[in-house]
């Protein structure tokens, strides 16, 4: 797993909620800046894994970036993607990705929250 943080309380927070053990199957990195923290995505994207989770700072950025390591039948879940930029980021994707939009609530928020599903599609 590798997470790419922008908070130092919430790395700090993961960080110290590792089970002891996991530190050679875990890359937990952080950095305050755009520049850095999506360069911070290179250290998966040769993997080209097959979840990737975006929840944090700069998520239009993130996807956009993140879209090119992803492989037929991986997936991307985006966390509050009823923000408007993030909804216009999505409008933009051909039809190369399956997505599925879904709202409910959060928790300590009084509006309901989206988030999105995307998977990469066979080629055909």
């Amino acid at each position: 797993m590798v997470s790419v943080e922008d908070d130092a309380g919430w790395y700090e927070a993961v960080l110290a909620s590792l089970p002891t053990g996991l530190g050679n199957q875990v890359e937990l990195s952080l950095f305050n800046n755009e520049q850095d923290y999506l360069s911070g995505l290179d250290a998966f994207a040769a993997s080209r894994p097959d979840l990737i989770l975006i929840d944090g700072s700069w998520r239009v950025a993130c996807l956009e970036a993140s879209l090119s390591s992803l492989r037929a039948g991986s997936f991307v879940v985006i966390h509050d993607s009823n923000h408007p930029e993030i909804m216009r980021a999505l409008g933009r994707l051909g039809e190369e990705f399956f997505r599925q939009d879904r709202f409910g609530p959060c928790f300590g928020v009084k509006n309901f929250r989206a988030w999105t599903l995307l998977r990469r599609r066979q080629s055909a």
